[in-house]
């Protein structure tokens, strides 16, 4: 204790204030709680790695849901060329934008596919209960292709 105190005393000047600058560029930490520790809470960095399952592993159904003819199945191809097991489809209804779901255990894989559609993390979810395309089947991800969705040139 006698050290902490020695070392917080140092860093400040007469005022009170920081006898030198902040640093200029922020550091990434999350903070988690530690009962163990006096002042309850660490600063640690978090790094999330998650590796994915190789593509041979993943079935996925790429519907075309209000997406232009073809779309679905050039970007079925896609991932076929990627090693995914891929099905294109024609959904029963439009969607007023792309989406792509997962079944449990496979939402990394449903990120990545997402990429390469340019489908925002944001409208990656987990497929519900009932399926918003009962039709499609249980793929391990559905890509559902809204009108957005084109055919790259």
């Amino acid at each position: 204790v006698a050290i902490g105190v020695l070392l917080l005393a140092k860093g400040y000047d007469r005022e009170g204030s920081l006898s030198t600058p902040p640093p200029t560029s922020a550091r990434s930490t999350t903070t988690l709680p530690f009962a163990s520790t006096p002042t309850g809470s660490v600063p640690v960095e978090v790094a999330t790695t998650v590796s994915l399952k190789p593509p041979s592993q993943v079935t996925v159904v790429v519907a075309k849901a209000g997406a232009p003819d073809g779309v679905a199945t050039a970007d079925s191809e896609k991932l076929k060329t990627a090693g995914y097991k891929s099905t294109p489809r024609d959904a029963a209804s439009a969607v007023p934008a792309s989406v792509v779901y997962f079944q449990p255990g496979y939402q990394a894989e449903a990120v990545e596919i997402g990429k390469v559609f340019k489908i925002p993390a944001s409208s990656v979810k987990a497929l519900p209960t009932p399926s918003p395309e009962p039709s499609l089947g249980s793929p391990n991800v559905l890509v559902l292709l809204g009108q957005e969705a084109r055919k790259d040139t």
